[in-house]
């Protein structure tokens, strides 16, 4: 029986997951409130947020997209202001996170990336670019190589999450929930996974 390791390469500026070490919070003024940010990741986040309020203004608008920068305390993102202070107001709010600047449209598109192990070794290609079993409209390299194979990085950047305990797997789109990754945060503000 042949093992397969499967290593996907992902280039995007902005990488949606379900977790981030983010804190939205609110403080009240005499103007109504100043809603903030703390960001404990190694890389910027970015928040959509959409309130829901009463006799409340939103400087910028609702469901705006906000940029959290790395390892950031209290960052102010927006106001909400008292539209009429004789009338009552009140809100609430929703948010998702993703990792990156969802507004960057600056990368290096020409990058030459090295192979994600030793230049010694040599191993074959089992999905390229596009392919047709799970890289469809995906730039993704598949290997395959032994398992304990070491990996090593694709380009300089940081670790920003690791999952390694899944240990199963399919072919499936809903199988991607038992991949094993680590996800790496680029100088440029690209990631790959």
């Amino acid at each position: 029986m042949k093992l397969y390791i499967f290593l996907f390469l992902a280039f995007t500026v902005t990488v949606c997951k379900a977790k981030h070490k983010v804190k939205i919070y609110y403080e009240q003024n005499q103007d109504g409130y100043n809603i903030y940010a703390d960001n404990e990741e190694f890389c910027p986040v970015s928040i959509k947020i959409d309130f829901t309020s009463t006799n409340l203004d939103i400087n910028g608008g609702n469901n705006a997209i906000y940029t959290v920068e790395p390892n950031k305390k209290k960052q102010l993102l927006t106001k909400l202001t008292i539209a009429k202070k004789e009338k009552a107001y009140k809100f609430s709010y929703r948010y998702l996170t993703n990792y990156g600047k969802d507004s960057q449209d600056n990368y290096e598109s020409d990058y030459a990336y090295s192979l994600p192990f030793n230049t010694s070794k040599t191993f074959k290609v089992y999905q390229g670019y596009n392919g047709t079993f799970s890289h469809q409209n995906q730039n993704a390299l598949d290997f395959t190589m032994p398992v304990g194979t070491e990996i090593t990085a694709i380009r300089e950047g940081i670790v920003i999450d690791v999952v390694e305990q899944n240990n199963r797997n399919c072919g499936e789109e809903p199988c991607k929930k038992y991949n094993n990754y680590v996800l790496i945060y680029h100088p440029d503000g690209t990631f790959a996974e």
